[in-house]
This record gives structure tokens, C-alpha cells and sequence, in this order.
């Protein structure tokens, strides 16, 4: 942070002065002494007794603005008690700190503790769900960003990311949080959350080996902090899913549902069961995956679920994932009557959504593929779509591949199989040894 200490107390004086259009008469006249007085004064030539200092304090509306280098001290610790606040009190206790640390705004010489204040205001609209206001706040300090500290800048990237992996523009934000994770100072450091981040981003964009490299980390270096656990070890445990580590992601899950229980997150639970199902259908254990889905799904109706969770920016998300999940378990089983009561569910709630309406159109048309309107689907949408995808995305089109190659296996048509062979083989590289573009 740019240390500021260097200016005198004059100087200080003398910036809020010009900042507030007082004059240097005012000024005199406050503190019973003449404009020559002042002017010597806030150039370092004359000395500023305690007396004068309260008087002029008092004038200037800044009496309980950190001027003095103890108050800044005091000052900035208390900043990052509010910053640690964020994730564990109340908004209302989190709001009366951030009231009593506004005098900051009163010393224009103070560039990065001001950002930081501003900032520290953008993450409480954020705790607020209050996202259009709290990003037209974040785009006002943008022009304010040059030649700024690391730790505003680090904060700063991290909003943006925030905002951009809320819209889905999964590479801009991954770009954002790897910039915020380079810079480190006596404040910053990397932490959990972030880290957290960088891994679900990676698995947003197909990357699970990065994924895990990061959400490893998180659990290695801050394996007891309340941020890690369960999400961290969920989302690991998803990306194990991916490259085929099932064991290991058995144990993380496990080990996720529980700490989600003990803690009484509905919507943990319910995130975690959902992805289990995932597990369980990939390794062959069917009832057990829709077993999880049903459980999820009770964990999604827990009152007050819709209000606590922005999911993918659509209401009823979860829900349609956990349906989607189960429709696939019972579509493996066979159990085509009680997909299609799945499918007829979900589209009910995935309303006008294309990524769920195309996910309930691929279990239709996986249950109906001797129909040629159906392996149209699969191939003409539903691969390109899921290929394009995230990482889970990525999983499916893998999954549809496999499907419609043994499909044409069956039919004797070994130069379509081949083809989806090679789309499979394709997805799969690009996944686990393509480059990453996040430029």
C-alpha cells in the first residue's frame, strides 16, 4: 500500500483544505492566527500544537478521520476486521463498521485506503444479492484503479471476476482471480475463497487437472477454514469424477456431505448429493444415483432455498440438474416410464432455459434412439452443444458420444461409429491436454 505517512501534517491539512474549496483566511480564522501562519504551516515551516490540530480537525470535518500514524494503523486493521466480517456477521453489523470508517473519503490524500473503503461497499451490495447496483458502483471505481496499491488492485480483480463468472464469461473471469492470486502483501494473501474460485472457473472452461491443482491447494494450505469446507472438497471431488479418479472423489464426497450436515447447509447437501448421483451413474450403481437425486431434490425444497442460492442465473437450476441426474439413472436402469415423468418435471421448471431444455430433450432422445428424429437430435444439437460446454458439459457429450457409437455399432455402420469415436477422442484431449486461451 502507498505509504502516505511521508507528508506532514500540514500537507494533509493543506490537501482536505483545497479538497473542501476552504480558504487559507478560513483557515486563519479558525485557529485565531493569520494567513502567512497557515500557509508556513501546511508547508512544514511552522509547528501544529495539539490544541490547533483539534481546532482544525473540527473545522475541517475530520475529527474522526485516521491523520495521525497510530489512527491509520488503528485504521486500517479495522478495515480488514470489516473485510473478514464479509463472510461471517450480520449486514447490519458488517454496515455500522463500514459508517464508522467512512471518514476516510475526507482525506484525499489517503488514494488507496479510499479504494479500498469503495470496494469493501461493492462486496456488501453483493452480500445483499444487490448485483446491478453493486456493479455500476465497481465500473465508477475503475477510472480511479490507476497507479493503485496491490491489495485495491487484488480486491478490485476479484470483483471483476466476480461479476464476469456471474454473466458465464468463464475465461474473463478466470483471467481476473489468476491476477488477484499473483499479488501478495502484508493484507492480501492468497486465501481459500480465491483459490476455490480459480478451480470451479477452470472446471467451467474443461480444465479438471488445473481444477484439482488449485482446489488442492486450498484444502492443503487452508484446510481449516470455514471457506474450504464442504464446497472445496465437492467441487475436487467433481473434478475427480471427470478424469476417473472415483475412489478419491467417493472419499471427498463423503467426507463434503458430512461437514455440509454439521453445519446445516441445505444447499451444500443438496449441490453435493446432486454430483454424487453423477459418481454413482458413472460407476454403474444406478439406484444408488437416483437415490441421491431424490435426496437432493428434498434438500432443494427446504423452505427458503430459492432465496439463499444464484444458480447459473436461473431459479429452478439446481432442481432441473438433480432431475436431469436422476433421469439419467433411471434411462441407464431402463426405467423409461419414470424418465419421462422426470423429463415432463424438468421441462416444467426449466421454462424458457436452453440448457436444460436440450439436457430433457437427450434423455428423450436417449430413451427413444431407434427413432431417426431422435439420433438427429443427439447428433446435429445435442453433441455440439455439450462439447462447447463447461467440464460437466464436456462429461455429457463424452457420455452422448459413447452412446451413439454403440449405436451404429449395433447397426453395423462402423464409419459412423468410428466418427463419434473420434469426436470422444477429440473432447477428451481437449480437456486433459488442450492449452488454455484466456486472453
Amino acid at each position: 500500500m502507498q505509504n502516505t505517512s511521508v507528508l506532514s501534517i500540514g500537507e494533509k491539512i493543506m490537501q482536505v483544505r483545497r479538497a473542501k474549496g476552504i480558504s487559507l483566511d478560513s483557515l486563519a480564522h479558525v485557529i485565531k492566527s493569520n494567513k502567512t501562519f497557515v500557509h508556513r504551516l501546511e508547508h512544514g515551516q511552522a509547528e501544529c500544537s495539539s490544541e490547533m490540530l483539534i481546532a482544525i480537525r473540527k473545522f475541517l470535518e475530520i475529527e474522526n478521520a485516521p491523520i495521525l500514524e497510530h489512527e491509520l494503523q488503528l485504521y486500517k486493521s479495522r478495515l480488514w476486521v470489516l473485510h473478514n466480517m464479509l463472510n461471517t456477521h450480520s449486514i447490519e453489523e458488517i454496515k455500522a463498521l463500514l459508517n464508522e470508517l467512512s471518514p476516510i473519503l475526507d482525506l484525499p490524500f489517503e488514494h488507496d485506503l479510499r479504494l479500498l473503503f469503495m470496494l469493501m461497499g461493492v462486496r456488501i451490495l453483493i452480500r445483499e444479492s444487490n448485483f446491478t447496483v453493486a456493479e455500476d458502483k465497481l465500473n465508477e471505481i475503475e477510472p480511479l484503479m490507476i497507479n493503485t496499491s496491490g491489495e485495491a488492485f487484488c480486491m478490485f480483480s476479484s470483483l471483476q471476476g466476480f461479476f464476469c463468472a456471474y454473466r458465464a464469461a468463464h475465461k474473463d473471469a478466470l483471467r481476473h482471480f489468476l491476477q488477484a492470486l499473483e499479488i501478495e502483501s502484508e493484507y492480501i494473501k492468497p486465501n481459500a475463497a480465491l483459490l476455490t474460485n480459480i478451480g470451479m472457473l477452470y472446471m467451467s472452461i474443461g480444465k479438471p487437472y488445473h481444477a484439482i491443482s488449485s482446489l488442492e491447494r486450498a484444502i492443503r494450505e487452508f484446510g481449516g477454514s470455514h471457506t474450504v469446507n464442504p464446497h472445496t472438497s465437492s467441487m475436487l471431488a467433481m473434478a475427480y469424477t471427470i478424469i476417473g479418479e472415483y475412489r478419491q472423489a467417493k472419499k471427498l464426497y463423503d467426507a463434503s456431505i458430512i461437514q455440509a450436515k454439521s453445519i446445516n447447509d441445505k444447499i451444500m447437501q443438496g449441490l453435493t448429493l446432486s454430483n454424487m448421483s453423477v459418481l454413482s451413474v458413472r460407476i454403474g450403481n444406478y439406484e444408488e444415483g437416483i437415490n441421491y437425486c431424490n435426496q437432493a431434490l428434498e434438500c432443494y425444497n427446504d423452505k427458503g432455498f430459492q432465496s439463499k442460492i444464484v444458480f447459473i442465473g436461473q431459479k429452478n437450476a439446481a432442481q432441473c440438474i438433480a432431475l436431469f441426474n436422476k433421469g439419467r439413472g433411471l434411462q441407464k436402469m431402463k426405467e423409461y416410464a419414470k424418465c419421462q415423468e422426470v423429463i415432463e418435471h424438468g421441462r416444467s421448471l426449466a421454462e424458457d432455459d436452453n440448457k436444460f431444455t436440450i439436457g430433457f430433450n437427450i434423455l428423450e432422445c436417449l430413451i427413444t434412439m431407434d427413432n431417426n428424429d431422435s439420433i438427429k437430435y443427439l447428433e446435429e444439437v445435442a453433441v455440439p452443444y455439450y462439447k462447447a460446454g463447461d467440464g460437466l458439459d464436456k462429461l455429457i457429450a463424452l457420455d452422448i458420444c459413447k452412446e451413439l457409437e454403440t449405436h451404429y455399432n449395433k447397426k453395423r455402420a462402423k464409419t459412423k461409429a468410428s466418427a463419434f469415436g473420434c469426436i470422444a477422442r477429440d473432447i477428451y484431449e481437449e480437456m486433459f491436454f488442450g492449452e488454455i486461451d484466456i486472453e
